[in-house]
C-alpha cells in the first residue's frame, strides 16, 4: 500500500509539473501574441506619422497663407465698402439708380460671393487654432 501511495504521489507531482509547464506555455503564446499585434501597430503607427508629418509640412504654408488671403479680402472689402457708399452717393447725386449701374451690381454681387468664401475658409481655420 506504500508503494501505490508513493506512486500516486510522484504521480500527482508530475501532473503538477505538467499543468505549470502547460500554463506556462499558454502565459508565452500570449505574449508572442501580443508581441505580433504590437509590432504590427508600430508600424501602422510609424507610417501614420511620416504621412502625418509630410502633411503638416504641406499644411502649416497653407494655413498662413489662408490666413493672409482671409485678412487682405476683409481690408478690400472695407475699402471697397467705403467707396460703393460714395459712387451710390454721386449717382443719386446725378439723378440715377443704383440699384440700374452694372458696376454697382458687379461689386455688390462679388462682395457677396467673396464674403461667403472668406467665411468658409474662416471656418476651416478655426479648426486648426
Amino acid at each position: 500500500m506504500n508503494t501505490l501511495r508513493t506512486i500516486f504521489e510522484k504521480l500527482s507531482k508530475e501532473e503538477t509539473k505538467l499543468a505549470s509547464h502547460e500554463v506556462e506555455l499558454a502565459l508565452v503564446d500570449d505574449i508572442k501574441k501580443y508581441t505580433t499585434e504590437l509590432n504590427k501597430l508600430f508600424t501602422e503607427a510609424s507610417n501614420t506619422e511620416d504621412k502625418l508629418d509630410s502633411i503638416i509640412k504641406e499644411l502649416f504654408p497653407l494655413l498662413n497663407s489662408a490666413d493672409a488671403l482671409v485678412k487682405k479680402i476683409k481690408d478690400i472689402q472695407d475699402k471697397s465698402s467705403s467707396a460703393q457708399i460714395k459712387f451710390v452717393q454721386a449717382i443719386k447725386e446725378l439723378g440715377l439708380n443704383p440699384s440700374e449701374s452694372r458696376e454697382n451690381i458687379a461689386l455688390f454681387d462679388i462682395k457677396d460671393s467673396i464674403a461667403t468664401r472668406s467665411e468658409r475658409i474662416q471656418n476651416m481655420l478655426s479648426n486648426f487654432k
